[in-house]
């Protein structure tokens, strides 16, 4: 089998296109998120970060299926995000 689809093809040493555009959005909206409750002063809890969570997977997936990226697999991605994020808040 060739590596010529378009995501093998974009970026060998990098993650593909679609991936970016997941993790960008989800870290963005994420940290709208948590930033705008505890502007409401609530702390950062389990709660927060599970609504921040569900907001953000939602919003990434809304922008990578307007970039034509509908046929990824985004529960790898939602994970990584979250990953990111725990480790950022410190869970």
């Amino acid at each position: 089998m060739s590596s010529t689809s378009p995501s093998a093809a974009s970026s060998p040493a990098g993650p593909a296109p679609a991936e970016q555009v997941f993790a960008q959005e989800y870290d963005k909206t994420f940290v709208e998120f948590v930033r705008h409750v505890v502007g409401q002063g609530v702390p950062v809890n389990e709660r927060v970060m599970e609504g921040a969570h569900e907001r953000a997977t939602k919003t990434a997936t809304q922008a990578m299926t307007s970039r034509g990226y509908r046929s990824v697999n985004i529960a790898p991605l939602t994970k990584a995000g979250l990953a990111r994020m725990l480790a950022r808040y410190g869970y």
